[in-house]
């Protein structure tokens, strides 16, 4: 098993990156499996055969600052 963790600040609203990431999922066949869209945490778990991903954006309270964590996991065969 395989997986790795990724997490960066973003100068897009969170509703552009929720945008950005579900359209990617559609467009490349990605089954996507929840969705959680609230107004300062958004999630999107999506799958393709032993591929999961699980993206979370949200909005620190007190900084205003913006991130995007990036999840994937591949497992075993």
């Amino acid at each position: 098993m395989f997986q790795a963790t990724r997490v960066f600040e973003t100068a897009k609203t969170l509703d552009q990156n929720f945008k950005l990431y579900q359209d990617f999922f559609a467009r490349q066949g990605w089954n996507i499996l929840l969705i959680s869209n609230q107004d300062k945490l958004k999630s999107i778990s999506a799958a393709k055969g032993r591929l999961r991903v699980q993206i979370t954006i949200n909005e620190n309270t007190i900084t205003k600052v913006k991130t995007v964590d990036i999840s994937l996991t591949e497992l075993p065969k």
